[in-house]
């Protein structure tokens, strides 16, 4: 009698072990992460392990918000709260409610994601759980940092402060002192926010948590350099390099090369400042070309996904078709007899059998009604998820000339301090140049648009045929509604270029005076 409780503990036992894969997976192996978690979903539903579902769909809200699926991730998010709910287990649901708050945020819908925080807010005071009501106050006060309200920001950190403080909590101290020393920072009140990041430090010294630690030594080496201290700058900056460098964390790695290169920079050693920055573009080359290809790789899992599903409607068609042959040869039949039974029998049958008639065609209608919901359903996700990417591919690009230029402007400023680094830098900056002409990324973007927007480039050819290359880019860019500096940023050029070519560009399409240009290509 004991053998099916086993089977069913070592199930649950093995789901669990996924589940931890995933997490341990998915800040750098996210495709990894996203196995593992799928594979504990599929087993927790097939055991009807209540615990497994939850966590498991936790998780995959977890994952999928980090590789920028977001619509997906919602949907996870709210189901892993019904089945917290039906466990009632408050922590997890208070937990789903911050990861929530989180991805509303970076995805700029403020409101839902200061609501959601709030909700876990509640729910951790009211079960008396004092480590996830300060875990929530740093993540409101760290909201309103970033919207530049400091005075709240302070507020809700000193809080989340006090509790940890009770606690005895080196790690929760650790990220709120952190906290804090951004604040101050922000607010150029080095000295103090140092203080802080030195606190934070040596709570992080009582824990694992390494990679927090890169954190805190950079940023205690910038305040020492925005000081002018710039050699204690430097000793900081380095230690956190070096632990990047451990951790394999490339990320913070470029962070501390670009902050090493304007430390020696400002000391005036240009060419120690030139072959940190030269490795800081190479690892950022490296790092935008990973992006790229994981984002290739995404799209075309989707792109496959949707080949596959528009496989199984033709079939389910198909089936339809038949079903529908074989009802009209049934109906036939049915005439038939119904004569036969006219001739044969009382109108009664008659009345019976046409009811009988009337209502399954009804219930074929229905069925027909449910599939057509159904596919736009389908279509109206599918819109959503290559709407999300065009979203992330246009920030991707963004960020990638936004970085470029800040490189481009520090060398402007080496090669003018010291001459005889000149070529070097110059070739250096050549190659940034050569990363502004962004025909790949254009081509890239461009698929995911016509995604989007089927027939935009086939009636912009229409009604204007004369139109350059670089003034379709221009065109597809204000058909996003992005404003003026993003749009700058991708096409690499100033907002005063911009400007004119979008006088130009007014020119061309024969504008009335007075007609917004955005209006009027989004009518288009």
């Amino acid at each position: 009698m004991g053998t099916p409780h086993i089977a069913l503990a070592q199930i649950n036992a093995q789901v669990d072990r996924w589940l931890s894969h995933s997490q341990t997976f998915i800040g750098n192996q996210p495709d990894s992460a996203l196995y593992y978690v799928q594979l504990a979903l599929e087993a927790a539903q097939e055991a009807d392990y209540a615990v497994g579902i939850a966590q498991s769909r936790h998780y995959l809200g977890k994952v999928l918000t980090n590789q920028g699926a977001f619509s997906q991730a919602i949907s996870n998010y709210f189901e892993a709260i019904e089945a917290y709910q039906a466990l009632n287990d408050q922590a997890g649901q208070a937990e789903v409610y911050n990861a929530l708050g989180d991805l509303y945020y970076y995805s700029q819908r403020m409101d839902e994601a200061m609501e959601q925080h709030l909700q876990a807010l509640r729910i951790y005071r009211t079960n008396n759980l004092p480590k996830g009501e300060a875990l929530t106050l740093g993540y409101i006060g760290h909201f309103y940092e970033k919207q530049a309200d400091y005075e709240k920001a302070l507020q809700y950190q000193k809080q989340a402060l006090k509790i940890y403080e009770q606690l005895q909590d080196p790690a929760g101290l650790s990220t709120i002192n952190g906290n804090l020393g951004s604040i101050y920072e922000d607010l150029e009140k080095l000295e103090r926010a140092r203080s802080y990041f030195l606190l934070a430090l040596e709570y992080n010294l009582q824990t694992n948590n390494e990679q927090e630690r890169i954190i805190h030594l950079n940023n205690i080496g910038d305040t020492y350099r925005k000081e002018g201290n710039i050699e204690k700058g430097i000793e900081y900056t380095l230690q956190s390099f070096q632990l990047a460098q451990k951790l394999d964390q490339k990320y913070r790695m470029e962070s501390a090369l670009n902050d090493l290169a304007e430390s020696y920079a400002l000391a005036g050693q240009f060419q120690v400042a030139y072959n940190y920055l030269a490795q800081a573009y190479e690892i950022y080359s490296e790092l935008y070309n990973q992006a790229n290809a994981f984002q290739l790789n995404r799209l075309k899992t989707l792109h496959d996904l949707a080949e596959q599903q528009k496989a199984i409607e033709l079939l389910e068609r198909e089936n339809r078709l038949a079903h529908f042959t074989q009802t009209g040869i049934a109906i036939g039949l049915a005439m038939i007899l119904l004569i036969a039974g006219i001739l044969l029998s009382r109108q009664r049958l008659k009345n019976r059998k046409n009811r009988e008639l009337f209502e399954t065609q009804q219930k074929l209608i229905q069925i027909e009604l449910q599939n057509a919901q159904l596919s736009e359903q389908k279509l109206k996700q599918e819109l959503e998820i290559n709407s999300q990417q065009l979203t992330n591919h246009a920030l991707h690009i963004i960020q990638k000339n936004k970085m470029l230029k800040e490189m481009k402007t520090k060398l402007n400023h080496l090669r003018q301090n010291n001459k005889t680094i000149d070529r070097q830098v110059s070739a250096l900056i050549g190659r940034i140049d050569e990363n502004f002409n962004f025909d790949k990324d254009w081509e890239e973007f461009q698929q995911i648009f016509e995604r989007v927007h089927p027939e935009f480039y086939q009636q912009l050819h229409d009604k204007f045929p004369d139109l350059t290359a670089a003034e379709i880019r221009l065109c597809a860019l204000l058909r996003l509604h992005l404003d003026s500096k993003d749009i700058a940023a991708i096409l690499g050029i100033s907002q005063d270029s911009l400007r004119v070519s979008r006088y130009r560009l007014r020119k061309r399409l024969d504008m009335e005076k007075g007609t917004n240009l955005t209006t009027f290509i989004m009518n288009i």
